[in-house]
């Protein structure tokens, strides 16, 4: 099944294909762990620990009228750290063990009015559908 098929399907169903999908896409993993599945808007998705304390959630997703699957990360520090945003090299690290080296790993910068913090998770999209920046 494809990424676009496994999206198109009911919820229940969706909710299987999509995370055997999401976790084919994963690279072998390095120092992951699974913690749990969990369902964010709908979107059934894999959340991790990266020890000793940063937290991964890892979605297929598609917004809107965009129709390219996106695999989707949020990062967080949890537990008593200095910094509660990840530093460089957290985000370094979750780059290498969830995304490919062949994928092209985006951080979204919105525009000013668009912005919104509830918390200190940063992110990280990948488009499924191929590059989208110049090459």
């Amino acid at each position: 099944m494809t990424i676009n098929e496994a999206l198109s399907i009911d919820r229940a169903a969706r909710s299987t294909e999509v995370l055997e999908l999401l976790d084919l896409l994963l690279p072998p993993p390095r120092a992951r762990q699974l913690v749990d599945t969990v369902w964010l808007g709908g979107v059934p998705a894999r959340r991790f620990k990266l020890p000793p304390n940063l937290f991964v959630i890892v979605s297929i997703e598609r917004h809107g009228n965009d129709s390219r699957a996106w695999l989707h990360a949020s990062v967080s520090l949890q537990g008593k750290v200095r910094e509660r945003e990840p530093k460089w090299k957290h985000l370094v690290r979750v780059r290498r063990e969830f995304f490919t080296p062949e994928m092209e790993v985006l951080q979204i910068f919105p525009p000013a009015g668009e912005y919104v913090n509830l918390c200190e998770v940063l992110h990280f999209w990948a488009s499924l559908s191929g590059r989208l920046t110049p090459g």
